[in-house]
């Protein structure tokens, strides 16, 4: 059992409640710095060891955490915040076999603790392995109901499994972490009062709908093929986006107007809002029962023109994205180096074009195939408005290979064919076994066997690409 915390001298109690001060309000470097000097006194003292491996966890220096968690563990064998900490730290690194035999050793130690049911829940759920998997994060929830991270992943273990139904329901959790529910007024068409509107769940469409755009572009793009189906059925929508996503957005149709996000909204007659993320739930939304139309966004004929002339005919044009926004967790495993493409730009006929802008452009310089890959000028996709470039010039290639960013979603919805490399874990929409995409008709998925091996990955998509030119 875990002994007693070794107590501290006096003269040190005050650094270690500063340490956990400091940790609180998220100072990593004085709550690093305070653990140091309570564990240069006190070497076993393991609150302070503990505290000091989440400083390096925060921090994102996970083999700190771990060599921390480490050391807290051999005088404590088994103390619950050390045992799980070892456990989170493996698992952010993709060492899940291990990290669930130690999310298992903390449960042994706390079997009611709800944070242990639900990292161990995941973990299970990262290697496939569901059967497990569900009754724990079912647990975890009955232990703490309002325990939204835990909705969230339970959902997505839902969604791998094609449960959609109950996934959408559990999906809903993310509405309290994202704090995008406000209550919202309209005039009454009848009345001329303000009256509040209705947050549209289920049932029949309202006439006048408000739907508010989240998360990241790709989503917004993924989710607004619902919005001609709602439009097409009789209601009136207007959709709250980023004003950068107007130009792509407008070839949406007819009965949908776009209003930019972080602006007061004055609109007369509404009847129901709803989140974009919300609509599968409130549309009954199936795997096999998405809308069937290949398109639903076009790009500009004119952009068109313009960069089919630039390109040329010559050559199988190939179009390359490699890196999603690198800040936050979102991007852990998602993104590829580029250098890894090298088996593409080695296939005779095969001409690579960068769609890439922004994060990752960089990697292209450092290459030493870099020559044989096309980049587009500053020009490209260099003004206000998202996308309208990269739209226009994936109407005229034969195929994007990509990372998980928006771009797999812009290829997708308009119809162009696309190849999505996707790590052992990939994103909840894109499930977890299988080659092909219930929302995207055009996609081919080709997906890690083990955590963070993309040469093999690459080596398939080389293999297919190198089929694909022998075919003419």
């Amino acid at each position: 059992m875990t002994s007693a915390p070794r107590a501290l001298p006096p003269k040190l109690i005050s650094t270690f409640r500063d340490g956990c001060a400091a940790l609180q309000r998220d100072d990593m470097v004085a709550a690093a710095r305070g653990f140091e000097t309570v564990l240069a006194g006190v070497p076993d003292h393991v609150p302070s060891l503990v505290n000091l491996a989440r400083c390096h966890f925060t921090r994102r220096d996970f083999a700190a955490a771990e060599a921390v968690y480490r050391k807290a563990l051999g005088f404590a064998p088994d103390d619950p915040g050390a045992l799980l900490g070892l456990a989170t730290s493996m698992h952010r690194v993709d060492r899940v076999t291990e990290a669930i035999d130690a999310y298992r050793s903390a449960l042994a130690v706390e079997p009611a603790n709800p944070t242990v049911l639900h990292n161990l829940a995941t973990a299970l759920r990262d290697e496939g392995r569901f059967d497990e998997a569900l009754p724990l994060f079912r647990q975890a929830l009955a232990l703490k109901p309002d325990y939204h991270a835990c909705a969230l992943n339970y959902a997505t273990a839902l969604f791998y499994t094609e449960d959609w139904g109950e996934a959408w329901r559990l999906f809903e959790a993310r509405l309290a972490t994202h704090r995008i529910v406000a209550p919202f007024s309209t005039t009454s068409d009848s009345t001329g009062e303000s009256v509040a509107v209705p947050h549209w769940r289920s049932g029949p469409q309202p006439r006048s709908l408000l739907v508010l755009g989240e998360q990241g572009l790709g989503d917004n793009i993924q989710f607004a093929r619902f919005l001609p189906e709602l439009a097409r059925t009789g209601t009136k929508v207007t959709f709250v986006t980023d004003r950068k996503l107007f130009a792509l957005m407008g070839g949406l149709g007819a009965g949908i107007d776009l209003v930019p996000r972080n602006t007061a909204l004055a609109i007369k007659g509404l009847t129901g809002w709803a989140p974009l993320l919300s609509l599968p739930l409130a549309l009954g939304m199936r795997p096999g029962g998405l809308a069937p139309r290949i398109s639903y966004l076009a790009a500009e004929p004119e952009r068109v023109v313009r960069w089919r002339e630039r390109l040329g005919p010559s050559g199988l044009k190939v179009g390359v994205a490699w890196q999603g926004n690198p800040s936050g967790d979102i991007d852990h495993g998602r993104s590829i180096p580029l250098g890894l493409f090298a088996p593409l730009a080695d296939i005779p006929g095969v001409r690579l074009i960068s769609l890439q802008k922004g994060d990752g452009e960089g990697q292209i310089g450092a290459l030493s195939f870099a020559d044989r890959i096309e980049t587009l000028g500053p020009a490209f996709d260099g003004g206000p408005d998202a996308f309208v470039d990269c739209a226009a010039v994936m109407m005229s290639l034969d195929l994007v290979v990509t990372s998980d960013t928006a771009i797999p979603h812009l290829a997708g919805a308009l119809g162009r064919p696309f190849w999505i490399l996707l790590r052992r874990a990939p994103d909840w929409r894109w499930l977890y076994r299988g080659d092909t995409s219930p929302f995207y008709p055009t996609a081919r998925l080709f997906r890690q066997r083990s955590a963070g091996d993309w040469a093999a990955v690459m080596a398939e998509v080389a293999g297919a690409l190198r089929a694909r030119v022998a075919q003419g």
